[in-house]
C-alpha cells in the first residue's frame, strides 16, 4: 500500500470550498446545473459516511442578480435608458446570501 494514500481511511470530514467561479456563469448568474451536480456530489459522500462541509462564496453574485432584477422590474423605459450605477458588494452580499443559502436547501433536499 502507498503510504502517501494511509490517511485516506483515517478520514471522517471533508471541507469543500468552492469559489465564485465555481458557483456563477460567465455572465454573473447563478451556475443552477454546476450547483445541483455539486450538491450531489456532497450528499454521496455524506451518505458514504463522511461528515461534509461545504463552504461556498456567490453571495455577492447572487445578490446583484436579484437587485438588477427587481430593479429592473421596477423601472420605467426612461430609468433604463440612463447609465446604471453599479450595486454596492456589501447590499449584494447581505440580499444574496439568504438566497443563496435557500437555493441550497433546496437543492440538498430533493431525493
Amino acid at each position: 500500500m502507498d503510504p502517501s494514500r494511509s490517511f485516506i481511511k483515517d478520514v471522517k470530514r471533508i471541507i469543500i470550498k468552492v469559489g465564485t467561479a465555481v458557483v456563477t456563469r460567465a455572465d454573473g448568474r447563478l451556475a443552477l446545473g454546476r450547483l445541483g451536480a455539486l450538491c450531489e456530489q456532497v450528499k454521496e459522500l455524506n451518505s458514504s459516511g463522511f461528515e461534509v462541509i461545504l463552504v461556498t462564496s456567490g453571495a455577492v453574485g447572487a445578490g446583484r442578480q436579484r437587485l438588477r432584477f427587481r430593479k429592473l422590474v421596477n423601472s420605467s423605459f426612461a430609468d433604463l435608458q440612463k447609465p446604471q450605477v453599479e450595486l454596492d458588494g456589501k447590499a449584494c452580499a447581505a440580499v444574496g446570501q439568504s438566497g443563496l443559502m435557500a437555493l441550497y436547501d433546496a437543492l440538498f433536499s430533493q431525493a
